[in-house]
């Protein structure tokens, strides 16, 4: 038996994308097969959620450290990790391995919004990326990426040798799946019949100002009657969303619901005619895939790793055209038949990316590691 440590230390309440990706890696390895011991290092806020999945094998280590501490810090400074017996292997699932560390690792590349769009990231952020990104990833053991366009940036950007980088698609959860409380959570939000629905952090990556004036468009040339609801947590440079809105005269069409719990999602998107999500970059793009689904019809970027996800269920247009994207907002929204085949094709794409599948190339990574 393996003693594999899985690094959540910068994990801190509703980390959106970083916390979805560490419960899918916590619920693949749980159905799995692997006998293998896993040690969760991680805020104990994240230790003791519900929505971690837990086995016997499974043994959950809160970490303390001073809470004033940036996320990067408080994973880089712990030294903990044989507190309860030595590890064979340490995955780094949502940052850089500790620099400190010398035995095996393994590193999720998530994204590398730090490097490519180093614009939407804030001053603490980049100074992190840049003081412990480029050590980390070269003293990982290997590393893993959601998409083969992150794996294609890495080698690009970084030299990485191909061998080093595997790509392990993750899934949408079961929960995900068309929903028929649809009409209850739209009553819980008070949310019109017609909408189109973003969700994701409010923040520059995602590229919000320009969905709101594709949305704006749209309604001008389609006199559509939906509103667009933003679904999400205030990010960093938050407020040009706003303000944007206020330009724009939409108010009374846009409805900011902030967070909301997984068990709403579902119904929360199940009860949109379209989801639009015009991001400037992603590394994978969970609300799209948790979208299709759930059957809903997908509009969103053309770049980065969205069309390798899509495939042909959705609608993929530039991020920086508005018109166009109004155009096919437009376009989606009055032809029910063609929502009809986007919402099936949607349905049967998603199924492509299984919690198996998932859990079997973490451990075949893992074991290579471990074998080398």
């Amino acid at each position: 038996m393996q003693r594999i440590g899985l690094d959540g230390i910068i994990l801190r309440g509703r980390d959106a994308g970083s916390l979805r990706y560490f419960q899918q890696l916590l619920d693949g390895l749980a159905v799995s097969s692997s006998n293998d011991q896993y040690i969760v290092f991680a805020d104990a806020q994240v230790c003791f959620s519900d929505t971690l999945a837990s086995k016997d094998n499974f043994v959950f280590h809160p970490i303390a450290s001073p809470r004033f501490f940036s996320s990067a810090l408080r994973q880089q400074c712990f030294q903990a990790w044989d507190k309860l017996g030595r590890l064979d292997l340490l995955h780094c699932p949502l940052f850089v391995p500790p620099l400190f560390y010398n035995r095996q690792t393994v590193m999720t590349v998530l994204d590398l919004t730090f490097e490519l769009y180093p614009q939407t990231k804030s001053r603490t952020g980049l100074f992190w990326w840049k003081l412990l990104g480029c050590r980390g990833i070269g003293r990982a053991n290997r590393i893993i990426t959601l998409a083969t366009s992150t794996k294609s940036d890495l080698r690009h950007n970084f030299g990485i040798a191909e061998e080093r980088v595997q790509v392990v698609y993750p899934y949408a959860r079961s929960i995900f799946r068309p929903d028929t409380r649809r009409a209850q959570v739209a009553a819980t939000y008070k949310l019109p019949a017609a909408y189109i629905l973003y969700l994701g952090t409010l923040e520059p990556r995602k590229n919000i100002p320009n969905l709101l004036r594709a949305f704006a468009l749209a309604k001008q040339r389609g006199a559509l009657p939906h509103v667009l609801v933003l679904a999400g947590q205030p990010g960093w440079r938050y407020r040009d969303v706003f303000q944007t809105v206020e330009r724009l005269g939409i108010k009374e069409h846009v409805i900011f619901l902030g967070y909301v719990p997984d068990e709403d999602l579902p119904g929360l998107y199940s009860g949109a005619d379209l989801f639009a999500y015009l991001s400037w970059y992603e590394g994978f793009g969970f609300p799209v895939l948790e979208a299709m689904a759930c059957g809903t019809p997908v509009l969103t970027s053309n770049v980065s790793a969205l069309p390798e996800v899509v495939g042909d269920a959705g609608i993929l247009v530039p991020p920086n055209d508005p018109e166009q994207a109004a155009d096919a907002i437009v376009r989606v929204l009055a032809d029910a038949e063609w929502r009809r085949e986007l919402s099936a094709r949607g349905l049967a794409r998603a199924a492509l990316f299984t919690q198996e599948r998932f859990a079997r190339g973490i451990l075949q990574v893992y074991e290579e590691v471990l074998q080398s």
